[in-house]
This record gives structure tokens, C-alpha cells and sequence, in this order.
């Protein structure tokens, strides 16, 4: 029920940045990014992707590309 509310409030928020025609700022973990930049999360810098200490390395990574 609380995500559900919370999304409900992204998708108001969003739609209203939208409609204002003023530039979005998307906002996330582990940074924010406006919309036209990449985002790279991995499991150095997001702790839900796993990594390995040892060999420093990432197991998991996501490239994200927010358009404009």
C-alpha cells in the first residue's frame, strides 16, 4: 500500500515537472542526474549489485541513459 502511494506521488511529481516545461532533474540512488545524462550503477557505488573485495571487481553493472 505505501509503494503504491509513493508511486502514485513520483508519477504526480514527474507529470507536473513535465508540464511546467522547466528542466527535470531525475533523482535516484546513489546520485541524481538531469535528464539527457547517463547514470552507471555497479556494486562499487550501488550495494544491491555484488562486487568482490578481493579481485576488486564487479559481478553486476546497469548503464542507464535518462532522455530528454
Amino acid at each position: 500500500m505505501t509503494i503504491g502511494i509513493i508511486l502514485v506521488l513520483s508519477i504526480a511529481a514527474l507529470y507536473a515537472g513535465i508540464a511546467s516545461a522547466k528542466p527535470i532533474e531525475i533523482r535516484g540512488t546513489p546520485e541524481s542526474v538531469a535528464a539527457g545524462s547517463d547514470m552507471n550503477l555497479d556494486g562499487f557505488n550501488f550495494p544491491v549489485f555484488q562486487y568482490s573485495i578481493k579481485g576488486n571487481t564487479t559481478a553486476e553493472f546497469l548503464d542507464l541513459h535518462f532522455y530528454q
